[in-house]
């Protein structure tokens, strides 16, 4: 039976990084900003003249150490699976994407597919923090903070993607709407799918665990 539950943890796992990857790939084939986190990481390389791969993989090895020190329990296979493999799943869908969709250059259009996109990733956050087999570091930020604040996770996430969006400011990068829906709207979003879809779906498959994230 616990071998059941752990194969359906990782299915739920895998296919939110799946989903994820496909939003994330979306919204940077739109060409309207990228995400918090990665903005901030953009700023630091461009700052420090060093590649972002290194940038960004030194700061995740730095908040893996952080989050080891701290939160242990939030480690997991999921933490590896989204810091190795969330690059190529990106990758590979936007060289699908590339082929195949084409984006007008027409605002209206673009903010309709970035509406599509932060759903998307929305949807895929959700199912990778529900199935509770590990986050990435980053991930682990809004958790972390909630369980030290009491703040619902939501608003906690909201802080974290601000704080990334004020320091890529003060890196001197440009901000795209994309940056600013993802920083103010993600947190909420994820967690109105965590209610309403992930965690139901959780309980029907008898999976018990989940990552306590709200009051």
């Amino acid at each position: 039976m616990y071998g059941i539950m752990k194969s359906k943890r990782f299915a739920m796992m895998s296919i939110g990084v799946l989903i994820l990857g496909m939003g994330v790939a979306l919204c940077n084939m739109i060409g309207l900003g990228v995400d918090p986190f990665a903005a901030m990481n953009i700023g630091i390389s461009e700052t420090t003249s060093i590649s972002l791969g290194v940038s960004q993989m030194s700061l995740n090895i730095l908040m893996f150490i952080v989050l080891y020190k701290f939160s242990k329990k939030l480690i997991g296979l999921g933490t590896f699976f989204n810091m190795i493999g969330l690059g190529y799943v990106i990758e590979f869908f936007i060289n699908i994407y590339s082929k195949f969709v084409v984006v007008p250059d027409n605002l209206f259009i673009k903010l309709a597919l970035l509406f599509v996109a932060v759903v998307i990733i929305g949807i895929g956050l959700s199912l990778y923090y529900t199935a509770n087999l590990g986050l990435a570091p980053y991930d682990c930020l809004p958790i972390i903070l909630s369980e030290s604040t009491k703040f619902e996770f939501g608003t906690c996430r909201v802080f974290a993607d601000c704080i990334c969006v004020v320091i890529a400011l003060i890196f001197g990068v440009s901000i795209g709407v994309s940056t600013l829906i993802i920083a103010c709207g993600m947190g909420p979003i994820v967690q109105f799918i965590n209610k309403n879809f992930s965690e139901r779906l959780l309980d029907k498959s008898n999976i018990v665990g989940k990552i306590e994230y709200e009051e």
